[in-house]
Order: C-alpha cells, then structure tokens, then sequence
C-alpha cells in the first residue's frame, strides 16, 4: 500500500467494490480512490452521528409505555412469582446470585449446617451477603417476587419490585420505577450505538460451536424431537430437545401419535436444543456426565434431511439453467443464483403410491446432495444450505434486535404453526411451494375437501410434518422459534414474559452489557397487562387516559376520538399531570391517602388493615392534588 497498489477495497456491507485503488500512498491518491478506501471508518462515524435517533426514539417508546408504573402498596399479598436459575450463556457460566440480589424470595431456603435455620425465608429481601452464600451453598434455582407476577392494580408493590438499587434498601412507596426501567433499558440501546461492532472471530468461534455438551450429569430423554438413520435428527421443536433429568424413572415410550417422549417429566434439569441434521452421540436412557458430548453438527451449514423413506424426485431442476453440475470427488448440483422465479424443488414421494410426503424448495447456493430418482431412508441428507457469514454489523443492530423483542415482532425464520387441525398436502402454484391444511366435510352428494389452511413455504425452510399425516391445532409445520404471538397462544402469559425477559437478556449479553432483570420484567409486565401480548407502542397508545395517548402520537385521531366518546382522563399517571402542570403522582408528590381514596379502599384504624369500600366519586381529588 505504501509503495505498491492498495488493490481491491471492501464496502461496509463485505461485498468488493469491482474498482480497484490502483495508486499508493506514496505518489497519493485521487478523490475517487480515497472515497473507496474510507468505507470503514466513514461508515462508523456516520453512524454514531445518525443513528443516535434510533436509540433515543426507542427510549421514549418504553417512557409512554411504562410511565404509569409506580410503587402504590407495601405488598399485594401474590404467593406467585418467577424461578431464576444459573445461566450458561457458552463457556461462561452466570450465577444465580446476580438475578436474585435485591429481589424478595418466594420460599425458604435451609441452612444446610442447622436445619432450624434458614439462610433467607420466603417474604424477605435477598441482599448481596445472602445470594453470596446462596451461591456457596450450590442452590441452583429460586422462586423470587416479580413485577410481572405482582397483582397490586395499578402501578407495582414494594415486594414485588424488591431493593431500590440507588439505595440497596426496600424501595419506597411513590418510586417512579417504570420510568427508571425506560430509562435503564434505553441507555443501554444508546451505549451500543455509540460503539462500533465487527464480526472478526466469529468463523473461529463458531468452529468451538460444533457440538452440543451437558453442564450436569443426569438421565438422556428426547422430549419434542425425532432421530432417523444413524442417529440423525429429523426434526426438533424449539422448546424440545436432549433433556438431562436428574432421577427420573417415569420414562416410557411413546404411544403411537405421540411425538413428545418426556415433556411431563418435572425433574428435567437441563433442555439442549438440537438442529435438524445434527448427530447424536448419547442413545434413550443412556446415563452421561457433566461436560458429556450428546450431539456434533456443522455449524457452517444447515441440513436438510429426510423425514420418511421414499424415491427422490426433482422440479425445476435443469441444468446449465437453474443449477450448476460440478465435481467434488462426487459429482453434486449446485444452485448458484435464482433465475426468475424457478426455485429448484426437491420432492420425496412415497413408493407405494407415488403420493408427495415431502417437498423442500432450495434457496440459492444450495449444493443438492441427492439424484433424481434415489432412494432415501429417514435421515439421509438431501440438500446443504450455506450459513451465510454477515460482513461490518452495523452499530443499531443490537438496537433494533430490541425494538423487534419489544415490539412484539416476529423474529427471522419463524416457524410456521398450524391454528387448527387438519391433513397436511402440498400444492405447487406458480413456481411457489405451498402447505395445506384440509379436512373433510359432508356435503349432500357426499363429502369433499375443505381447504382451512394454505400458506407459502419459503425456500430453505425445513417441515416439521410429512404429505398426508395428521397435524393437532398449535403444531409446529416448519422449523425454526416461534412468533410472539403464537407462543403467546400456546403457552400462555408467564412463559411468553419468562421468554421475552430471556431474549432481551441474550441481547445485552452479547454486547457485554448488564441490566438488572427487574427493569425488563416491568415493560415486559406493561406488554402482558391485558388479554393479548402488544408491543411497547400499541401498549402506549391503549392508554387509559386519552391525554396520554395523545401525547404518544396521533393526536388530532386520538382527541377526536376522545371527543366523540365522550371518554375521560383519570389523572393517576405522570405523563397526564405533566401535561396540565400538576404535580404528578410519584416521589415526593405521592400521597398514600390521595391513593386509597382514589381506589376505593381504607384503613381499620384497629387491625390497620385495608378493607374495600365503594370507589369515591369521579370529582374528588386525585393522586398528586
């Protein structure tokens, strides 16, 4: 570069700029070259001064989402709450102490050296002494209070929030706590965008990533998942996988339509995901230790297998056109590039009745391991499917990976999932490959086929199901985690906030970022509140007050509509106070009894309890006057 040629350059996103810098540095270069060799660095400064826009809008959605939130009662009396365990996030390994400090326990725990004490009884606050020696003692697991969990209505109580970690004390009644989760969560959104993040390292880490091994020692059960020839996996639903089970003696095979082995099985200590392809290495009941190999895999390329036996048949498969023939020892097809709107297609029929079981349409670079007219067995491979390795991330990414977990968005390679019951068939329409779901229904000349389900399936993306067999409502029909609100239907309120708390989580961890679980549980606890799991934006503009929502965005739609109805504003929020100059209902403007008269309750003065009387009328006064 110095005397020479500097060469091809690369852009921000990795792919090379076809002119190459032919000057140095000696004889200098021209205005065209010099703007081809600052992609880098460019790029970074232009995007810290940018994107900054990105993160604080991001903050002011959580600010109109959890603004409401505030510490109203000492506690609300719940006997639920969530288990925190040790987290192994790859070769590091986080303690429990760091997700149960300043939280209030839910249950005892013994002290091992007097069985007549306890090291923390259920209803007092853990502090940074107490989690040190729960840690030292071995205990794995805890059930602790949550603001997700909480049931004092509105706002969070102090049990349920736990120590305020300003002052490492109970936090006060009146704390604007959901204001402080905003502002906790967004900071971080601004420090990841204020560093620039590269991708060097990832090829040789991934390489460590090729195998997955066992933290403990236990029992091997296969829960939600299925192995073919050679112990290849043929599918694995997200929440299934090898299971470690400590003790566990209630195993039995599965009946017949029962794809899960151990899913009721509570002495599972550990769950690992496996990827379609991967190989086993541990059998059915096998007993492994801690650090035991129980699957390897390539973690550059992704797998597609069969799932049943039958002859191999391709569609749009020619080539010279749609695919490449080359020679590796093996001569093998490759599909380089799309071409139009002929994806390759590799079909496996049955060979008793030529009926299609299943149909896979390949995405481009994919190298077809199979020929036409073979014939397979359940776990021969049929396709490879390069990961693509990414370039320069861009400094939001981990950003805007919050906005999507947050916004209840739908994360990349969803999984398709059947909302009814029904007979699986496919169906080619204009070069696009589509699953159906139909039944049959009576009808005065007989029956026919009724059509409840039709969906596109895009390339690359494996079944979970075969041609012809029978899906149950809420089964997954392709791979891949499932959408937010899909999950929200299948397991319900507390395992979808445990899922968004844990994802959120594996952002910040990624970027070597620490945020307490408290504060992401409160807007996670916003998003859950009602019947249905929203995003941080629809929970703002479903704001009880119209003043709040106006506020948020949309205003003259909102006012108008506010008007027409003839809605009004109960002033027990910040972000309604502030509009109108009052004093807002938090901190020292918090009143205890404002509070208690504004939702209908009060205090025998002899057993100093709270007992329910008819709420005031609308005309009194209201917290903050």
């Amino acid at each position: 570069q110095l005397a020479g040629m500097r060469g091809l350059m690369a852009k921000p996103n990795g792919k090379i700029i076809e002119s190459p810098v032919k000057a140095n540095f000696l004889e200098g270069l021209t205005v065209l070259e010099y703007f081809s060799s600052t992609h880098g660095a460019r790029k970074g400064i232009a995007d810290r001064s940018l994107n900054t826009a990105v993160p604080g809008a991001f903050t002011r959605h959580l600010v109109f989402a959890a603004q409401s939130c505030v510490v109203t009662t000492p506690d609300c009396g719940t006997r639920n709450g969530v288990i925190k365990s040790v987290v192994h996030d790859g070769d590091r390994t986080i303690p429990l102490s760091q997700s149960i400090v300043g939280r209030v326990s839910c249950e005892n725990v013994p002290d091992p050296t007097n069985d007549s004490e306890a090291i923390v009884r259920a209803g007092e606050l853990i502090t940074i002494d107490i989690a040190r020696v729960i840690d030292a003692i071995g205990v794995e697991k805890l059930k602790v209070r949550s603001p997700m969990t909480c049931e004092a209505k509105p706002g969070v109580c102090q049990k349920c929030y736990g120590m305020d970690l300003s002052t490492s004390e109970l936090v006060k009644e009146g704390m604007a706590v959901g204001i402080i989760a905003a502002q906790s969560i967004g900071e971080r959104g601004s420090q990841m965008t204020m560093q620039t993040f590269h991708t060097g390292g990832v090829a040789s880490h991934s390489a460590k990533d090729n195998e997955v091994k066992t933290k403990y020692a236990g029992k091997v059960h296969f829960g939600k998942m299925e192995a073919g020839n050679n112990q290849v996996v043929l599918w694995c639903r997200p929440e299934g996988g090898v299971k470690i089970c400590d003790g566990c003696d209630q195993w039995s095979p599965p009946k017949e339509g029962d794809e899960s082995c151990c899913d009721n099985c509570d002495k599972a200590r550990e769950t690992y995901f496996v990827p379609e392809g991967a190989t086993l290495t541990v059998k059915e009941g096998d007993i492994v230790e801690a650090d035991s190999i129980v699957a390897t895999f390539n973690p550059h390329n992704k797998l597609l297998v069969a799932k049943s036996e039958g002859i191999v048949s391709f569609k749009n498969v020619v080539p010279g056109e749609t695919v490449e023939e080359r020679q590796r020892g093996l001569s093998v097809l490759e599909f380089l590039e799309l071409k139009g709107d002929r994806y390759p297609c590799v079909i496996i029929k049955d060979e008793n009745n030529g009926k299609i079981s299943e149909s896979y349409l390949l995405p481009s670079k994919t190298t077809i391991l199979v020929a036409d007219g073979a014939k397979v067995k359940p776990g021969d491979s049929l396709a490879r499917i390069p990961q693509s390795a990414a370039g320069t991330q861009d400094v939001t990414g981990g950003v805007e990976q919050l906005k999507r977990i947050f916004g209840a968005g739908k994360p990349k390679d969803f999984a398709i999932v059947s909302k009814e019951a029904g007979t699986v068939k496919f169906d080619f329409s204009k070069d696009k490959l589509y699953v159906k779901l139909v039944t049959t229904v009576k009808t005065k000349n007989g029956s026919k086929e009724k059509t409840l389900v039709k969906c596109a399936i895009p390339p690359g993306k494996s079944l979970c199901v075969l041609g012809g067999s029978d899906v149950k409502e809420n089964q997954p029909i392709t791979d891949g985690p499932y959408a937010p609100e899909d999950y929200w239907r299948i397991f319900r309120e507390q395992a979808t906030q445990e899922r968004l708390v844990k994802e959120v989580q594996e952002v910040f961890r990624k970027h070597k970022i620490t945020v307490d679980d408290k504060h992401v549980e409160i807007i996670v606890a916003q998003m859950t509140r009602g019947t249905e799991l929203c995003g941080i934006t629809k929970t703002a503009k479903q704001s009880e007050s119209f003043l709040t929502a106006a506020a948020f965005r949309e205003v003259k739609n909102v006012l108008t509509n506010a008007a027409y109805e003839g809605k009004s504003a109960p002033l027990d929020d910040l972000m309604g106070n502030v509009m109108l100059g009052r004093l807002i209902p938090a901190g020292t403007g918090f009143k205890k009894e404002n509070w208690d008269a504004f939702l209908g309750i009060q205090k025998d003065d002899q057993t100093d309890k709270t007992i329910p009387v008819e709420k005031v009328d609308d005309s009194c006064s209201v917290p903050g006057d």
